[in-house]
């Protein structure tokens, strides 16, 4: 009663010229004429949003932020603690206006950023703070000068892997153990290269030997996507309907 679909996403780094894969492999169920279509639980949906929207961060990085750029981390003093989330922002906001009227006397353009809010109201009181990455094109002392609402910042020019770019980096701030997180990008941002799915590129066959064997799964996805490198995959099988969810990344150098 199901077909393996396969959507193909492809995100090159502006800089190095890099691209780094996910093939996402899913089960579509055939409906039988009459049957209602089960809804997911609110639960599911909100899951399905937050994952969703921690892999367009993650890939909006690895595509527009390389060698030579910034990694910022901004802090707040007592003086300038927010009162809410929203006043955190503003604060960025600000910053972001300063930083292109400095760019601007030097004559370069705009600056290109993504930035997260870090915030928790706990039985400690308020912690707040804000990473940003941004284009590297500015004197670092000059950028953290710019931030006159805490003094315990730091910036450092970004790392670069070889196989998955700044996936760790994206990762660890896209994760939320407490708190709440927020992002925001600039305009302009250039985006991922999402191919519609396919019922061509993975049928059961493919599915079943690659679950079994990591080195067949390797061989099988290097030949439907020819020139990329097999990295890593995710597997989920679903017991209930005897099928398999696969999540692989690969890469061209």
């Amino acid at each position: 009663k199901c077909a393996y679909a396969t959507t193909t996403t492809r995100s090159k780094n502006i800089k190095t010229g890099k691209t780094l894969l996910e093939s996402q492999v899913y089960p579509v169920y055939r409906r039988q004429s009459g049957e209602k279509r089960k809804k997911p639980s609110e639960k599911a949906i909100k899951n399905l949003n937050e994952k969703n929207s921690r892999r367009r961060f993650i890939r909006l990085c690895n595509i527009n932020f390389g060698p030579g750029d910034l990694w910022c981390t901004f802090s707040l003093d007592n003086d300038h603690l927010p009162s809410d989330p929203n006043e955190l922002k503003k604060y960025v906001t600000s910053y972001i206006r300063k930083l292109n009227r400095i760019r601007k006397k030097i004559g370069i353009g705009n600056l290109k950023y993504i930035y997260i809010l870090e915030w928790e109201d706990g039985k400690n009181g308020i912690r707040a703070h804000v990473h940003m990455l941004m284009s590297g094109d500015m004197d670092r002392d000059e950028v953290e000068a710019a931030w006159k609402y805490g003094k315990r910042n730091q910036t450092r020019r970004l790392y670069h892997d070889d196989d998955f770019m700044i996936t760790g980096l994206a990762t660890y701030l896209s994760k939320n153990p407490r708190g709440t997180k927020r992002w925001y990008a600039s305009k302009g941002l250039k985006k991922p290269d999402t191919k519609p799915r396919s019922f061509r590129k993975m049928n059961r066959s493919k599915v079943e030997k690659s679950v079994k064997d990591i080195n067949k799964m390797r061989q099988i996805f290097e030949k439907a996507y020819p020139g990329y490198r097999f990295l890593d995959s995710e597997v989920y099988h679903d017991g209930e309907h005897a099928v398999f969810y696969l999540y692989v990344r690969m890469i061209r150098d």
